[in-house]
């Protein structure tokens, strides 16, 4: 519940019915602390109810259970929420969330299923398409990595590994069909990566048991097949490069990646995808050092003209920032004592807000970049009049972020008033 979306634009909760369970449970286990910290957390981060949080905060008298939390910062949270005035941004014309955008765009899964239901020929003739015609959305992002993503499914529920399975018979009808179709490959290199690191975990390495390991290394072992296979798709196709680094991570393939990020970077610096899918390699857990990505980013992006240095640049961060500013913790493991260019930063979000006008997206960057690097409150309030009322959470990572940012923004503008 502490991620969940106040839109009800993914899931809808009936709040009625969740509010009376919790009565129900307070009521009959009136001296549990998980049960009084399941009430706070929930009365705050899904029903959003003030009162409630308050009542909830007296109720737990300082007896907490943090299973219920994911740390501290949680409950923190809430006690931040009770107490915040609530300022309305509607009241200083700012639109309401009604729609929140989390991976794969909902009206881009359409058309690929539309494919899908046409079977092999329909996802070549689709990818055929993006590569020559669609080439990138309105937001600058290639259609074509969209394509090979929707093959990629992190397994969690039995309807994913429904999903995944269906989408596995589609590649091997995909590739008896068309035996000589990169594409297929490909895509087959993005299905199998996911496959691969569900056989590993994400568990660190000591607890990774070692039949896990084998299953993965043999998984691996295909994925780097079909990557060769489609070899002749890197200088082309991002997401030839954007599989490569997830499999560079899971084989300890320094030397791969080194090549793959400068070719990646050689003919498309913009590729925020790249950078975020390539973060791993550069996080403690993986060996890496805080902040060396950001040294990195601008390495594979010096031989490139100004204005192109700084979009990608700002792109590059700009998939990262929402996560650095949700906790201390996450900005010292991605940052370190590296400090962000922020001269460089606002010339490339600037730079992309003018090649892409209409991109909510590029909307989203700024109103992040304003109100949790600057705050510059009043580009931050045109960029979410800009953003019309859609949230990408690729940019923000968590509804909180957006959350103290608009209510920042409003009470700022409700003091011009």
């Amino acid at each position: 519940f502490f991620d969940s979306d106040p839109t009800g634009s993914t899931m809808r909760f009936d709040k009625d019915m969740l509010a009376k369970g919790l009565d129900l449970l307070l009521a009959e286990y009136p001296d549990s602390p998980m049960v009084a910290s399941a009430n706070i957390g929930l009365s705050a981060h899904t029903l959003q109810d003030r009162k409630r949080t308050l009542a909830a905060l007296k109720h737990a008298k300082g007896r907490l259970d943090f299973l219920q939390f994911k740390d501290e910062y949680w409950y923190k949270s809430a006690v931040t929420f009770m107490t915040t005035i609530a300022w309305d941004p509607k009241a200083v014309g700012l639109p309401e969330i009604t729609t929140i955008r989390v991976g794969i765009p909902p009206e881009f899964n359409a058309r690929m299923e539309k494919a899908a239901a046409g079977g092999p020929r329909g996802l070549e003739e689709l990818i055929q398409h993006f590569r020559s015609q669609e080439v990138t959305d309105k937001d600058g992002n290639h259609n074509s990595i969209h394509f090979f993503n929707w093959f990629r499914k992190d397994v969690k529920e039995m309807h994913d590994y429904r999903d995944f399975q269906r989408k596995g018979k589609l590649l091997a009808a995909w590739t008896a069909e068309f035996p000589d179709s990169p594409f297929a490959r490909l895509a087959a290199a993005h299905y199998g990566i996911e496959n691969a690191w569900d056989a590993r975990s994400d568990n660190w390495g000591h607890k990774v048991q070692e039949s896990q390991w084998e299953v993965f290394a043999s998984r691996l072992k295909t994925v780097r097949q079909d990557l060769e296979a489609s070899r002749e798709l890197q200088a082309s196709e991002p997401a030839w490069s954007v599989v490569a680094s997830t499999y560079c991570l899971g084989a300890g393939d320094d030397k791969m990646f080194a090549e793959v990020s400068e070719e990646l970077f050689r003919n498309f610096p913009e590729c925020d995808d790249f950078v975020q899918y390539s973060a791993s390699h550069f996080m403690p857990k993986w060996g890496g050092r805080p902040g060396s990505w950001e040294p990195w980013l601008r390495e594979m992006l010096k031989d490139h003209p100004e204005d192109v240095r700084a979009m990608g640049y700002a792109r590059g961060v700009m998939c990262h920032l929402g996560y650095i500013r949700y906790s201390t913790d996450q900005k010292d493991e991605m940052l370190g004592n590296v400090k962000l260019d922020e001269k460089q930063l606002k010339q490339g979000i600037t730079l992309l807000r003018e090649k892409y006008p209409d991109s909510n997206r590029i909307a989203n960057m700024e109103a992040m970049w304003s109100c949790k690097l600057t705050d510059d409150y009043n580009t931050g309030y045109r960029a979410m009049q800009r953003m019309n009322g859609t949230l990408d959470l690729e940019i923000w990572y968590g509804y909180d972020n957006y959350d103290r940012s608009v209510r920042h923004v409003t009470w700022k503008k409700s003091q011009e008033k």
